[in-house]
């Protein structure tokens, strides 16, 4: 064999070997890659997963805040006292219990008939100055906020009327089918 043809040879072994290399350093870089994003994707559900039970552990908390004041509601007959309610959710401490909720509120129905008569009854129980409020107008029965605490951060929260905005209707018509 000449010298030519060794040359050949051990360029076509070089160019094989490099290509058998490449071959393999890319099968690597895929099977790298695969374990690469199942990790990723197990590390992501993981986290999505934490993030889901948070969520759910915090709305089970704001559910058993809710069905306390209503029990708390019931033992009143119904119709707490401001003060009575403001005793109770400061007992809560809303903020170090149920982090996120800004305020714990009585939503009273009343029928549109009724309005001036509610709203004198609200005026004895205190402050003087309750009113009913609408963020637009209707002829239907009410869902007036009577009771909200803390008072101090939601003070115009009291005496809305969330009937009065579609979608807060909508929430308050489910939340009394439930009752």
């Amino acid at each position: 064999m000449n010298l030519q043809q060794r040359t050949q040879k051990a360029i076509v072994l070089a160019l094989t070997l490099m290509g058998c290399g490449l071959v393999l350093s890319g099968f690597v870089a895929l099977q790298v890659q695969l374990a690469n994003d199942i990790h990723v994707q197990e590390r992501l559900s993981s986290a999505a997963q934490n993030e889901v039970t948070k969520v759910e552990q915090r709305l089970s908390n704001y559910r058993r805040a809710l069905l306390n004041a209503r029990v708390f509601s019931l033992f009143h007959n119904g119709h707490p006292l401001p003060e009575e309610f403001a005793r109770y959710v400061n007992f809560l401490d809303i903020e170090r219990e149920f982090p996120g909720m800004r305020a714990l509120g009585i939503i009273d129905r009343v029928k549109a008939a009724d309005e001036q008569a509610y709203i004198a009854r609200a005026r004895s129980e205190g402050p003087d100055s309750f009113s009913i409020r609408y963020l637009s107008a209707h002829q239907e029965d009410r869902f007036v906020i009577r009771l909200i605490e803390p008072i101090t951060a939601n003070r115009l929260a009291r005496g809305l009327d969330i009937a009065s905005e579609p979608l807060r209707k909508a929430a308050a018509l489910r939340a009394y089918a439930h009752n």
